[in-house]
């Protein structure tokens, strides 16, 4: 019997930077010095780690652990 598998690596974000807006996955990036709210579909997931599986690029700076009181175009600080 052949098993087909796959390998890939799979990008996985915090679980703290994925929130849920208005029944939505989203992620929030980092532009031009403003937070911009993007919808991401996951994958796994468990207690710390949520596996992406499309809405992100891997060049992609992503809020890791955003407040509640972030919005899309607020200005944002890199530290």
């Amino acid at each position: 019997m052949d098993i087909v598998t796959s390998n890939a690596e799979a990008m996985s974000l915090p679980a703290t930077a994925v929130v849920e807006r208005e029944e939505q996955q989203v992620v929030y990036v980092v532009r031009e010095g403003k937070a911009v709210e993007k919808a991401v579909r996951v994958g796994k997931r468990n207690e710390q780690w949520v596996e992406i599986l499309s809405g992100l690029l891997a060049s992609d700076q992503v809020v890791v652990n955003p407040s509640k009181g972030l919005v899309n175009g607020m200005d944002v600080n890199v530290q």
